[in-house]
């Protein structure tokens, strides 16, 4: 059930999979797995998402639960995809599955997490052979391709980004993060002209991780704007 959060004139903020054991406590997460992704979360025997967002305030509860959800969403999709292109959605799958593994990035390189680290290590190799990796030894052996080439996309996401490989940000969470950390409201004129203006940027040049864009990038889009 959605809560309303926040109604100010024609702009309402839900959220949704929000859950409090008691009135004034803390906010959990909840979420129901859909049955044809229920083999990520092997520990989840209920079927069910449930976790403490560690907060009593409703707007950070809702945040949270947001961004979750939205990582949640992408995973989802791409293990129904089987793959997906190199993409801010790609990232975030990746990071929901290290989250539904108990680990997050650059865990890889933590001592305590032998015991998470080797279970999703194994996780991944059953992975890579579900995808066409030998699975006997002397195939794999044989075999001159590493077996983590044979990991679909998402999964080589979260395997690098566990042992600390530099996540890229891509021009469309540097506009979330720009708002955020000016504390732009996005309903505003302001803030909707720029999402506008970097929205047809995206459009016309894909959403690609900022350091990627050039100078001639930038000029052809104001060309094109007063063209």
């Amino acid at each position: 059930m959605s809560i309303v959060v926040l109604e100010l004139g024609a702009f309402t903020l839900l959220a949704k999979y929000l859950h409090q054991k008691k009135p004034g406590g803390v906010y959990y997460f909840r979420r129901r797995i859909p049955d044809d992704v229920r083999r990520l979360y092997p520990d989840k025997k209920t079927g069910m998402l449930m976790f403490s967002l560690k907060t009593k305030d409703k707007n950070e509860a809702v945040r949270q639960a947001n961004r979750h959800a939205i990582q949640q969403d992408a995973l989802w999709k791409a293990s129904r995809a089987g793959s997906l292109e190199y993409s801010p959605e790609q990232l975030k799958a990746a990071e929901e599955l290290l989250r539904a593994n108990h680990l997050k990035p650059g865990d890889g390189n933590r001592k305590g997490l032998e015991i998470a680290l080797e279970f999703f290590a194994d996780h991944l190799h059953e992975t890579a052979v579900m995808y066409g990796a030998p699975s006997d030894e002397f195939e794999a052996r044989q075999d001159r391709t590493p077996w983590e080439d044979y990991l679909p996309p998402v999964h080589r996401a979260a395997g690098d980004l566990l042992y600390g490989t530099k996540r890229p940000v891509f021009l469309s969470e540097a506009l979330s993060d720009f708002q955020s950390r000016r504390q732009e409201d996005p309903a505003t004129t302001a803030g909707k002209y720029r999402i506008r203006v970097v929205n047809q940027f995206i459009e016309w040049f894909g959403d690609r991780p900022i350091d990627q864009y050039s100078r001639q990038d930038a000029n052809e889009f104001i060309n094109r704007l007063h063209g």
